[in-house]
């Protein structure tokens, strides 16, 4: 009876730590990158096929490759800046 009731205790120790782990590394937010590595930009793309449209405001280069939308590739938008 005794022994039941050990194993019962130790299983349960280890089911909790095991969940608070799990959630401990749900909670823990994703690391930001570098200062440095992404810059801002101010850029809009248009999808020539359905219209849809995507506002890219940060990138690693002054000019990144533009989206793909409907398994093309997607206009630059000039902007008024």
């Amino acid at each position: 009876m005794v022994f039941k009731i050990l194993i019962a205790v130790v299983a349960c120790v280890v089911i909790v730590r095991l969940g608070l782990f799990v959630i401990r590394a749900l909670a823990t937010p994703a690391p930001s990158p570098d200062e440095g590595e992404l810059r801002r930009v101010n850029l809009k793309y248009q999808c020539t096929v359905c219209g849809a449209q995507v506002r890219m405001t940060k990138a690693g280069e002054d000019l990144p490759p533009p989206p793909r939308h409907c398994m093309e590739d997607m206009d630059l938008i000039p902007t008024m800046e």
